[in-house]
């Protein structure tokens, strides 16, 4: 035990030093938050014991501190230098489509993470970001979320990391969707980056009328209880006259 102990001690050192020098690859702009930093994860090293000298490259002519290098971080540190220095590589890595994710009433960013995870996988080119503007109150008006998400979106548009020809898109649930059709005209400068819209379970013609009675008391009491404007917009109550409600302002 004591001559396998030495004899894989110096392979042992190496790929520990190799792992622990490896550095986070430069932050995307979308939501990783649900991931520890690259430091904090555990580390798992297996050892092996067979017959004959451990053979010292893998598949293509790899070692295998470079292979979980490529797998786990992506470019090394010198490929990182190398397309900071070179313009092409730069553009090649930056953003070239944006598919912000918008949560619902009383929802926060994480709300959106489960889709946002299983769209990552489906098209692992696209950059995802949650929405987080409007977490701390979805009870004042749709167009102050609005507002709110608009500043967002102009801000993430700055990033250095996105490619000038970047594409953006939306993804929106329950009155998310309402919040981004009433931020669209506020984002006129991008709009010849619009991409796509997408909503689902938003109450785009509003919301008059339920047969469930305990939907409908607990819809009141937080019209009246809680003063929820958005909900009110969103029932057409904000107004005596339908036709003059925010939402109908909002389908012109």
């Amino acid at each position: 035990q004591r001559s396998l102990h030495l004899s894989q001690w110096p392979t042992q050192q190496r790929l520990r030093s190799t792992y622990v020098n490896i550095e986070d690859d430069d932050a995307f702009v979308e939501d990783l938050g649900i991931w520890l930093p690259f430091r904090a994860r555990p580390r798992l090293f297996e050892q092996r014991y067979a017959e004959g000298p451990a053979p010292k490259k893998t598949l293509e002519g790899s070692t295998l501190a470079e292979k979980y290098k490529r797998a786990s971080c992506g470019p090394s540190s010198s490929s990182s230098s190398s397309s900071a220095s070179n313009p092409e590589a730069m553009r090649n890595r930056q953003a070239k489509h944006v598919v912000v994710l918008v949560h619902g009433f009383q929802g926060q960013a994480f709300d959106m993470r489960l889709l946002m995870n299983n769209l990552k996988l489906a098209f692992p080119r696209v950059t995802f970001i949650c929405a987080s503007s409007n977490e701390q109150d979805t009870e004042i008006g749709i167009d102050e979320m609005a507002a709110k998400l608009a500043a967002e979106v102009k801000s993430i548009a700055k990033e250095d990391r996105l490619s000038a020809r970047f594409r953006l898109s939306f993804v929106a649930h329950s009155i998310g969707g309402l919040i981004v059709r009433a931020a669209l005209p506020m984002l006129e400068e991008l709009k010849d980056k619009m991409f796509t819209y997408i909503s689902f379970s938003s109450p785009h013609l509003g919301y008059a009328y339920s047969p469930h009675v305990l939907f409908r008391t607990g819809f009141w009491l937080l019209q009246k209880v809680r003063g929820a404007k958005c909900l009110q917009q969103v029932s057409m109550t904000d107004s005596e006259d339908p036709l003059d409600s925010y939402l109908a302002h909002l389908a012109d």
